[in-house]
């Protein structure tokens, strides 16, 4: 592509097991669903500390619209998403206005090395059909209709440290299991208790090591038998340490890279269900239109689109009868920070670096970047796979960058409008 003001289109390839479907990350002008991507809103460190307030609830997704079979009207799927803002004076809950976000996309949360987090944490996620659970049956897992929560910094170098009588906040310790009281009094489980029991709301402190390395990483739920229900429904929001300017530099000026020159990725995906009969482990179970099929299926789609289908951002759902359930009429939706299939201009003569993690429940992502003029792929550079930086020789094959990446859940890379290199300070340093 010779214009550095045209569009790139990014195609996305997902593999579940070993099939694959094609689904689109990035779109051109003339699709329908085009929209300029945004980035995710930002809540970042003051003077060493980063002070919120977090609140798992329900909620619905503005940015997807589900049109059920043999329906006129659409609907926006209940999403689960973490309401977040900085902590008020008192009380448990955000004030309404700009200071408040709540993006089913997730949020960014910007810390410093040496900064400290902290997290007053709330659980509002309503009840769980235990019907439509896999492990509720399980032993000491009786409570996990209750829909339990926690938060983990998946990446992070911090100690996991239980709250204790000198201190009752807790680090990033993912035994401990937050219940919302609306939903019923847990009952003691005389086996699999990993860990402490609390009503509504913890408050974590965090650290973070002064010498932890720049990078991109993200946070989830982790109360095992659930945690998989909670992601997919929505709960995960991306954390940066330092900034990419720490590692690398430009080709213009040889200066540090311009934070203003970097977008931010989280990868989602949400099954949305037409109205029928769906199996579970505990036999088949009734759905309604425009529920979320949070105890997902990898065979919701077809592996790959049919001689008629395009898929930009979403695929049909399968009939998968009769070992399977028939999804015919629902979607698996693939976003990017929430939005379905966003258009991303790249303007800036020194090219953008794409901070992009996933939060994906149920499959992997082969990402392609596609010039839209011929449909070829485009040319871009790894500079980092979940916060450590990479060095790849020149002409390494494609086969061993798959194979690096193929685990990770962040990578990093630069697009540029021309070919070029990005240089990094050193090739050990570690890099977002």
């Amino acid at each position: 592509m010779t214009s550095k003001h045209r569009t790139h289109t990014s195609a996305m390839h997902q593999w579940i097991g070993a099939a694959s479907i094609a689904a689109g990350l990035a779109c051109g002008a003339g699709s329908a669903l085009a929209a300029s991507f945004v980035d995710p809103p930002v809540l970042a460190s003051q003077n060493g500390v980063l002070d919120i307030l977090m609140i798992a609830k329900a909620k619905p997704i503005p940015t997807i619209s589900f049109t059920p079979p043999h329906s006129q009207s659409s609907i926006n799927p209940n999403g689960w998403v973490y309401e977040v803002c900085k902590r008020p004076p008192s009380g448990l809950t955000c004030p309404s206005g700009s200071g408040t976000v709540s993006p089913y996309g997730g949020v960014r949360l910007a810390l410093q090395q040496g900064d400290t987090l902290k997290v007053r944490f709330v659980n509002r996620l309503p009840k769980v059909d235990p019907s439509k659970l896999n492990h509720v049956t399980d032993p000491g897992q009786a409570n996990l209709f209750r829909n339990p929560t926690n938060i983990h910094t998946h990446g992070l170098l911090t100690p996991a440290r239980a709250a204790t009588v000198g201190d009752p906040t807790f680090g990033d310790f993912v035994f401990v299991t937050i219940y919302n009281s609306a939903n019923g009094v847990p009952v003691p489980q005389t086996t699999h208790q990993h860990g402490p029991i609390v009503m509504d709301t913890v408050d974590y402190k965090i650290p973070v090591p002064s010498n932890h390395p720049s990078g991109l990483l993200w946070f989830h739920p982790h109360v095992h038998g659930i945690a998989l229900n909670q992601v997919v429904q929505g709960l995960s929001g991306l954390i940066t340490i330092g900034s990419v300017g720490d590692n690398v530099t430009g080709d213009s000026g040889n200066v540090r890279f311009p934070d203003a020159n970097v977008r931010h990725m989280l990868l989602k995906e949400i099954q949305v269900l037409a109205a029928g009969t769906v199996n579970f482990d505990s036999g088949p179970q009734p759905v309604a239109n425009g529920e979320v099929l949070n105890q997902e299926d990898p065979e919701f789609c077809a592996p790959t689109p049919g001689s008629h289908e395009t898929r930009q951002g979403s695929c049909a759902g399968q009939n998968n009868s009769p070992d399977g359930s028939d999804f015919t009429g629902g979607k698996w939706y693939f976003t990017v920070s929430g939005q379905q299939f966003p258009t991303i201009p790249i303007t800036a003569p020194d090219g953008e670096i794409w901070r992009i993690g996933t939060a994906a429940g149920s499959l992997s992502y082969d990402l392609q970047l596609v010039n839209d003029a011929n449909g070829r792929p485009m040319v871009v550079q790894l500079i980092a796979i979940d916060g450590v930086a990479v060095h790849l020789p020149q002409d390494t094959p494609m086969g061993s960058m798959v194979r690096m990446g193929a685990a990770s859940s962040g990578w990093s890379l630069v697009r540029r409008p021309r070919r070029s290199a990005t240089r990094s300070r050193s090739a050990s340093t570690r890099s977002s």
